[in-house]
């Protein structure tokens, strides 16, 4: 009898689980979808110029690249931990190309980026994953700090053998009581428009690769997030 309960506990803990991934989902899609519907229905008309119709197009554009990131940020989080593709390289490298990514969003051109690098940090790491994790950082600290005043500082830094990353933004800070759960899925904060997969997926790639992910400081005049990454993979593969 207690097996039983206890099977019907997972069983509708589970249907919970997946009730509140579908209305979240649902929510997140239909935004995008009524964008395209109606941009779509503008196309249609006959009185456009080039510079219109070019507007709607990129307005659609913008529409189905948001649907299918969150459809990517699904898949990633629902995977169990997968093979990665090692390369050797340097992961401030790859941070100053995340950083110069995020510096063409136009919201986020008056932010103040700086990043800093001490000692060694190359290694063997999946750098196409981690990217995308250093993105989703980088995009949430800016849209944490002040739209004119905002602060963001990187920093990578070679410790035996494992490379820490930390990302710094002078916003408000994170409430205490989402702390414990902002790497889990679809929890957000102070966002209309997030979808609270970030953070999630930054989790699971940080952890494909052996590491960890922690909320190192938080308050009124900030948040750092901190990255660790062994150097080595596990079949301790040297470089070339």
């Amino acid at each position: 009898t207690l097996q039983k309960s206890q099977q019907d506990l997972v069983h509708a803990e589970r249907l919970a689980t997946i009730g509140r991934m579908a209305s979240t989902i649902s929510h997140d899609l239909r935004h995008p979808l009524t964008a395209i519907l109606a941009y779509a229905e503008f196309l249609s008309e006959n009185n456009l110029d080039g510079n219109q119709r070019q507007d709607l197009y990129q307005e659609i554009r913008l529409s189905v690249d948001q649907m299918a990131d969150l459809i990517s940020s699904l898949l990633e989080i629902s995977k169990a931990q997968e093979a990665l593709r090692l390369e050797y390289g340097d992961v401030a490298d790859a941070l100053g190309r995340t950083l110069s990514s995020i510096q063409l969003h136009p919201e986020f051109k008056r932010m103040q980026i700086t990043l800093g690098h001490e000692g060694s940090t190359q290694g063997w790491f999946d750098f196409r994953k981690l990217e995308r994790a250093f993105l989703n950082l980088l995009q949430n600290a800016c849209e944490a700090a002040p739209p004119l005043s905002g602060k963001i500082h990187v920093a990578a830094r070679g410790v035996n053998n494992h490379v820490e990353v930390s990302v710094t933004d002078n916003g408000s800070g994170i409430p205490e009581a989402i702390r414990a759960d902002i790497f889990q899925p679809f929890v957000t904060y102070g966002k209309d428009s997030g979808t609270g997969l970030g953070l999630a997926v930054v989790a699971k790639i940080v952890r494909d690769h052996g590491g960890d992910v922690k909320i190192k400081a938080s308050g009124p005049t900030g948040t750092t997030f901190e990255l660790i990454l062994p150097v080595m993979p596990p079949t301790q593969v040297q470089p070339p």
